[in-house]
């Protein structure tokens, strides 16, 4: 095994703690889930699949092994949190009139 080899086995052990601790937050108050932003999370999960794949064809099991769990988690962070982005926009669309044609404006009950 090669020192760059080592260092990313070091990078992905640290992540790896970092992510079990913010899963044990989570898991506590799974509500924090709503506050996480959409993109950052899907920006934070994408990179993570890369570097998987790059470990799974360098061979790196303990690299990947650590990878897999935090790749999981920020899958998970991203589907909630985009479920919830959708959700969120779903609920603010619905207090928007519907427009008939430019002089006519619908209400809540359909009524122009």
């Amino acid at each position: 095994m090669n020192t760059i080899e080592m260092l990313f086995i070091i990078g992905n052990f640290i992540c790896l703690i970092g992510t079990l601790l913010l899963m044990r937050r989570v898991l506590k108050n799974r509500n924090m889930l709503k506050d996480f932003d959409p993109l950052g999370s899907l920006l934070t999960f994408i990179p993570l699949v890369i570097f998987m794949v790059g470990y799974v064809l360098w061979h790196n099991g303990l690299a990947t092994g650590f990878a897999a769990v935090t790749m999981v988690f920020w899958l998970v962070v991203s589907i909630f949190s985009i479920k919830g982005w959708l959700t969120k926009k779903g609920k603010n669309s619905k207090n928007i009139p519907k427009m008939v044609n430019e002089n006519e404006v619908v209400d809540k009950n359909g009524k122009t």
